[in-house]
């Protein structure tokens, strides 16, 4: 039994590795079709600058990296060797590459490039960037089963995580080291508090993902209950697209019903992920699957079966061998092609320099060209500047004109001011020769003596005579003709019928006097003027829809 145990901690300690890079990774893999990468062949052919060559190369390095880790190595390299002599995007170049000798399991060389894209990223201050590259490392290192640096750069990636997924990667990474190296309680703390971060964010995903190695961590323990309950419950919320965990825990249940004696169950549950793992070519899995069932059978005292899966784990091995050699022979065909088209590229930047010396050719021409198109504009503008200068000087001629006529209008509404007021001096005084008028006539009627009576009599005649003869007209009609010489001339032109009172009634109307204005100067009353401006208006044979103040207002 101690034995099955310790085949069995070494077993869990393959599959945690195992899972924890694709737990790291599973959010980065892409679609491998043969279309899209003749595609991005074709794209990198036509590309001439080293920005879009680069990008190209990571693409074509994404595309491998599911499929055949050296050719993934291939493009990341060459993206890297471009990005140095361009100096651009090194950090990701070098973070990329690190991930690729990572694929190819090459970790050495991976930490060397994780580790100048760190120096880069932290010199730049990128934070995000160097939590990521600080969790490569540590994977690195747990591959290489050197826990202790493993454990030093995941603890780093914890620090620097600023993100959910770099915080939750990092955490469940620290469980792995904690859990490889049997620190099972600082394991158990590591997976809670990602569950609770998860939980807390509705990751139904990453959620299945901690319950599995909570799951994986029971079983290492040798708490079969426990573990069984975990993987059980990390299965119930995963779904049909998370095919790698559902796998990988109906291993871990074999494994724990293989340990407690459960054989039967664990030959069903094992066959259950040995099912998936064919329908979606996991031959990984296959081979460990098919080794575990084997142990199974075994267990059961059924050499006969034990043999067949046997036989199926040493061909699933040996198709892993192929697959890896095959790879390799890639690899060195692709290294090939590589080195060819670098000579390529050498050749075509020799031919680039040609085109660069004919370039300033056209830079000199086209400057000197520009130099004379430079002149003409300046020309141009000056010319502009020389037409705006005499708008300027039209629209201050214009402003000057027109505040000119606004001192004409000013002394236009001066005279008619004059004029008003003359007027209204005339009626004044008419009130004042009025009121005396009065004014005897009530010492008439006291009966004085006869010498005074007759005195008074003359004077009140006098002012009678006065008020008869004092036509106010003529004074008004003077200040009027300063103001409007060609009035009268053409109303007496266009209705030569008129009389003097009409006259009148049309100059007082122009110079805008009330009707209890007109009245006092025509010694008539309002509503006498009122029947005055109308039979005017039928004289003039004016419309009744025309209004008459209006009309000589406009006159």
């Amino acid at each position: 039994m101690s034995k099955v145990l310790t085949n069995h901690k070494n077993l869990v300690f393959i599959l945690l590795i195992i899972s924890l890079y694709t737990f790291t990774s599973y959010l980065v893999r892409a679609d491998s079709g043969t279309k899209e990468l003749k595609n991005l062949f074709l794209k990198l052919q036509k590309t001439s600058s080293d920005t879009a060559k680069i990008s190209v190369m990571l693409e074509i390095h994404q595309r491998y990296m599911n499929i055949n880790a050296d050719s993934s190595l291939v493009y990341a390299k060459m993206a890297y060797r471009l990005s140095k002599s361009a100096n651009k995007y090194i950090i990701r170049t070098a973070k990329t590459l690190g991930v690729a000798y990572n694929m190819a399991g090459d970790y050495e060389n991976s930490i060397k490039y994780e580790i100048e894209a760190l120096t880069t990223s932290q010199a730049m201050h990128d934070l995000r960037s160097s939590a990521i590259i600080l969790s490569n490392i540590g994977t690195n290192y747990l591959f290489l089963n050197e826990l202790d640096k493993a454990f030093e750069y995941f603890n780093k990636a914890s620090e620097a995580s600023m993100d959910y997924k770099g915080k939750i990667s990092a955490l469940v990474n620290l469980g792995q080291v904690f859990a490889s190296s049997e620190r099972y309680s600082q394991a158990h703390d590591s997976y809670n508090k990602g569950l609770l971060m998860a939980q807390k964010e509705h990751n139904i995903k990453d959620e299945a993902i901690i319950y599995n190695r909570i799951g994986e961590l029971y079983l290492m323990e040798a708490n079969y209950t426990k573990s069984l309950y975990f993987l059980n419950k990390s299965l119930s919320l995963l779904d049909d697209k998370d095919l790698y965990y559902k796998i990988d825990g109906l291993k871990c249940m074999s494994e724990d019903y293989l340990l407690t004696g459960r054989y039967d169950m664990g030959i069903k549950t094992a066959k259950r992920a040995d099912s998936l793992a064919r329908k979606n070519g996991f031959v990984y899995e296959l081979k460990m699957i098919n080794s575990l069932i084997s142990e199974l059978y075994d267990s059961l005292r059924k050499p006969d079966l034990s043999l067949i899966y046997y036989k199926n784990y040493a061909f699933f091995k040996d198709s892993i061998f192929n697959i890896e050699k095959n790879n390799r022979m890639h690899f060195l065909q692709t290294e090939f092609e590589t080195r060819q088209k670098e000579m390529q590229v050498e050749h075509l930047q020799k031919e680039a320099g040609f085109h660069r010396k004919m370039n300033y050719v056209y830079l000199i021409v086209g400057f000197t060209i520009l130099l004379a198109l430079f002149f003409f504009i300046k020309n141009i503008r000056q010319k502009n500047k020389i037409l705006h200068f005499e708008k300027e000087k039209l629209i201050q001629q214009k402003e000057r004109e027109r505040l000119e006529k606004q001192n004409l209008e000013l002394k236009l509404d001066e005279k008619h001011r004059e004029i008003l007021t003359h007027a209204i001096q005339i009626n004044q005084q008419k009130e004042v020769l009025t009121s005396v008028q009065e004014e005897i006539s009530n010492i008439i009627q006291l009966g004085k003596p006869d010498i005074i009576i007759d005195s008074v009599k003359q004077l009140n005649a006098a002012i009678k005579s006065k008020l008869d003869l004092s036509d106010d007209w003529d004074q008004i009609k003077v200040h009027f003709e300063k103001v409007h010489p060609e009035f009268f001339i053409r109303i007496k032109d266009d209705y030569p019928d008129l009389t003097v009172n009409d006259l009148k009634l049309c100059a007082y109307s122009k110079l805008k006097f009330s009707n209890k204005e007109i009245g006092r100067l025509l010694n008539i009353n309002t509503s006498s003027v009122q029947v005055s401006r109308y039979r005017l208006k039928k004289k003039m044979n004016l419309p009744e829809e025309i209004n008459f103040d209006d009309f000589v207002h406009g006159l």
